[in-house]
């Protein structure tokens, strides 16, 4: 097995070796349906937004459910606290 020139994971290649594709995907596509630059650009500026907007309202999510958890997990411990103390 040869090793890497470059300390990059595979997992971080794969990430940009995608991303690359994808622009030259996009670039493609703009070249050959003569789209304006200013147009592609608010193109990428969206799906940009909207990826962001994902990832935050996943990171919501995840952070709301990991807060219910830690709630339930504190009543839990709670009232085996008292069950004892009633022993």
């Amino acid at each position: 097995m040869s090793k890497s020139r470059f300390r990059v994971s595979r997992r971080n290649r794969a990430v940009i070796g995608g991303l690359i594709i994808a622009l030259g995907s996009i670039y493609a596509l703009a070249v050959s349906y003569n789209i304006p630059r200013a147009e592609l650009l608010w193109f990428l500026v969206g799906s940009a937004l909207v990826l962001l907007a994902a990832m935050l309202a996943a990171l919501c999510l995840v952070l709301a459910v990991k807060a219910l958890g830690m709630m339930w997990r504190k009543l839990l411990s709670g009232s085996k606290s008292q069950d004892r103390d009633r022993d």
